[in-house]
C-alpha cells in the first residue's frame, strides 16, 4: 500500500505516518523505483495498535517500548502491567487533588 491509501485506511496523515517511521515506531518502507513507499499489511496493524495504545493513554515512548519488547521475542506483558499501575496511581492522585477542598 502507498502512504496515501494507509493513511486514509487508518485516519492519519501521510505526515503521521512519516513521523511514526522516524520514531521508529513503524519500519522503513520499501521503496518502488520511482521511490514511493510501500506499506505492508503489518506495518498498517501497527499502525491501529498504537492509535489504540494512544487511546488508553500511553505515550509514543511506551508504545515504543511495548513493541520493542514485542518484536524482540519478548512478553510485553509485564511492562504493559507497570505502565497502567502508574496511570492509574498518576489518575488517582489527580482525583484526589480535585477533591479536596
Amino acid at each position: 500500500m502507498y502512504i496515501r491509501d494507509v493513511a486514509a485506511s487508518v485516519g492519519l496523515t501521510p505526515q503521521a505516518i512519516r513521523f511514526y517511521e522516524q520514531l521508529s515506531l513503524i519500519e522503513e518502507p520499501q521503496r518502488t523505483s520511482g521511490g514511493y513507499r510501500v506499506y505492508s499489511a503489518e506495518t498498517v496493524e501497527r499502525i491501529h495498535f498504537i492509535k489504540d495504545a494512544q487511546k488508553l493513554g500511553l505515550s509514543l515512548d511506551e508504545i515504543r517500548e511495548v513493541l520493542r519488547l514485542k518484536y524482540s521475542g519478548q512478553s510485553p506483558c509485564e511492562c504493559v502491567r507497570r505502565m497502567r499501575n502508574r496511570k492509574l496511581k498518576e489518575l488517582r492522585d489527580k482525583i484526589r487533588q480535585v477533591d479536596q477542598p
